[in-house]
């Protein structure tokens, strides 16, 4: 691996994780461990590493650049923290769920009428039963 801008990596055996440590470039930690959870569901559309309480990753990141959202889609709060996931962030509002309706046209068709936020989040299977 080699370091460049806002990484934080431990020792192995006595030698930076690093191919070129350059601890002087702007942010980066060496020496310490992350301090991060195994990789897992912490809300959001994929598994992140959950910072851990007191990690050097917390608020350590920089606003420039920094998207307003980590990787779940939560609100970051303050300082950006460095990597995916940012500590104590925020989860989002619940999406709307606005009402579902069915319209019954002709034999054979029909409709289904639902919020966009809904049919993101949901599967809708449809089983159309004949009388």
């Amino acid at each position: 691996m080699v370091c460049a801008w806002l990484n934080v990596s431990a020792h192995r055996n006595g030698q930076a994780i690093c191919a070129r440590p350059w601890p002087a470039i702007t942010g980066n930690q060496t020496g310490t461990s992350a301090q991060l959870n195994a990789l897992g569901n912490n809300g959001g559309p994929t598994l992140t590493h959950a910072s851990q309480a007191g990690s050097p990753v917390i608020n350590t990141g920089t606003n420039t650049g920094c998207p307003a959202q980590d990787q779940r889609g939560y609100n970051r709060d303050g300082t950006c923290d460095k990597g995916a996931y940012e500590y104590g962030a925020s989860a989002p509002p619940p999406p709307s769920t606005s009402p579902v309706t069915t319209t019954y046209g002709r034999p054979g068709g029909s409709s289904l009428h639902a919020g966009a936020a809904l049919i993101a989040l949901r599967e809708i299977t449809v089983n159309p039963r004949l009388n």
